[in-house]
């Protein structure tokens, strides 16, 4: 009985023995049609990229940004029940703060050098302890400049702020702007190229959605830059088409988990030229006051100064009176350098009068307010003098130098670059061999630029202004 015991167990062992090795043989085996591997755990198939979520930032200002939120108006007349400041020991002044759904009382205390604000941020209408609650802030000197945290209520969540405070104190009162300074930072990809981009509360109501008051900017050229200047080739109203390759888009939704999501836009979109250092100029067609018509691009070969003006602002004839001394002095012997101003006055005889009175040699062109040089076209001339600063390849090196010894170190290095070009270029039209090597900057390709139309040879440089 024992040995017959022992019988079946040893063939029951071998049994389970057997089984086992058949299992770990075909589970290594791969199913029947499948390849290699099939039997193993096989990773998710990739999905779709999602847009990234948006980022909460503070300094809109360092963008470029010039804020359009809204204004406080003083007066000498406290504002609602609001128990003020104890100490206040010049004089005084009362406004509210709006925004959206909210009314902020302030107290301005304007004192020699300095102007105290006291703004009543938590809404308990009371001053007296603004310190503690730090609701005190400083302006110091003629023009200020500080920022206050704030919290504003959007879609029933508490939304972070930086609200930026720019202001004089004259003799009247306060004057005292404020604009929203976060934006929310993120990026969208269209066409699988990954776009850096900004959105900007323009109107300060704190939802960043408002498509004719908010702004986006977009980081086209890929520098890992956000330029947010008026006149910037990234910056669009959020619901403005805007051009990517050959092809119009628009932003459809802003979500702070979601991020920015585009589409195809219906509307076909105008490009912005680049108005920055490294980019090409503009070119136009234009008339001088004494009647000659020129196209910029026929300059070629001489270092261009260009000048967007109003007799009316102290900073363009100062401007202008310093280039036509340094422009006398690089054409005495021989033409080196061309300076051209585009005025924008309302009046043209305010024009021919400084002309006059300054005695202008370079040529003048009186374009009026607006036209092509303010739109989208053109070189967008939100503010004056703005002058662009170009080399002998009317490439932009320099924007919107004022001071004599800017010009003078942008002139020193502009117009020798010319001069050796145009030698270089009169040797090899005789055949000789160029005596001097091309310079780094010569050597530089400019960025590309939107195509302007064919030169008309009709068309001669500009003269000296009669």
């Amino acid at each position: 009985m024992l040995g017959r015991l022992r019988v079946c167990v040893t063939y029951l062992v071998g049994a389970l023995a057997l089984c086992l090795a058949l299992g770990l043989c075909f589970a290594q085996q791969p199913a029947a049609g499948g390849p290699a591997g099939a039997g193993k755990e096989q990773p998710p198939p990739p999905q779709p990229e999602a847009q990234a979520a948006l980022k909460l930032v503070s300094g809109a200002t360092a963008l470029g940004y010039q804020g359009e939120g809204g204004s406080i108006r003083f007066s000498r007349t406290p504002q609602g029940n609001v128990v003020q400041p104890r100490k206040l020991a010049g004089n005084r002044y009362y406004g509210v703060l709006k925004l959206k759904g909210r009314a902020i009382p302030v107290t301005a205390d304007v004192q020699p050098g300095r102007t105290i604000f006291y703004f009543d941020l938590n809404g308990d209408g009371d001053l007296s302890n603004a310190k503690e609650a730090g609701e005190l802030f400083f302006g110091y000197g003629i023009k200020y400049k500080f920022s206050i945290p704030f919290t504003m209520n959007v879609a029933g969540s508490e939304v972070p702020m930086s609200l930026a405070i720019e202001g004089t104190s004259p003799r009247g009162g306060p004057q005292v702007t404020y604009y929203n300074n976060t934006y929310l930072r993120g990026s969208f990809t269209v066409e699988g190229k990954r776009y850096l981009c900004a959105i900007i509360d323009g109107n300060t109501d704190g939802s960043y959605t408002s498509g004719k008051e908010d702004y986006i900017v977009i980081d086209f050229n890929g520098d890992g830059k956000l330029n947010a200047r008026k006149d910037s080739a990234e910056l669009y109203k959020l619901g403005e088409p805007f051009i990517i390759g050959d092809k119009s888009y628009r932003v459809t939704s802003v979500s702070m988990k979601e991020g920015i999501k585009v589409d195809v836009s219906s509307t076909p979109a105008q490009p912005k030229p680049y108005l920055i250092p490294g980019y090409p100029a503009i070119d136009f067609v234009a008339t001088t006051l004494s009647g000659q018509k020129f196209r910029l691009s026929q300059l070629k070969g001489y270092p261009v100064v260009l000048v967007f003006g109003d007799t009316a602002d102290a900073y363009t004839k100062r401007l202008l009176s310093l280039l036509n001394k340094y422009a006398e002095a690089y054409n005495k012997t021989k033409p080196q350098l061309y300076v051209i101003a585009i005025m924008l006055d309302q009046s043209k005889d305010a024009v021919v009068q400084f002309i006059k009175d300054e005695g202008i040699k370079f040529p003048v062109v009186y374009q009026g307010p607006g036209g092509i040089y303010s739109s989208s076209k053109g070189y967008r001339v939100y503010e004056t003098p703005r002058s662009f600063w170009l080399d002998h390849e009317m490439i932009i090196r320099f924007r919107d130098l004022r001071s004599s010894s800017q010009i003078r170190v942008a002139l020193q290095q502009l117009v020798p670059k010319a001069n050796a070009f145009r030698a270089k270029a009169q040797q090899e039209a005789a055949g000789a061999k160029p005596g001097q090597e091309e310079t780094e900057q010569e050597k530089q390709p400019a960025k590309p630029q939107p195509k302007t139309r064919a030169t008309d040879k009709q068309e001669k440089p500009p003269q000296k202004q009669n």
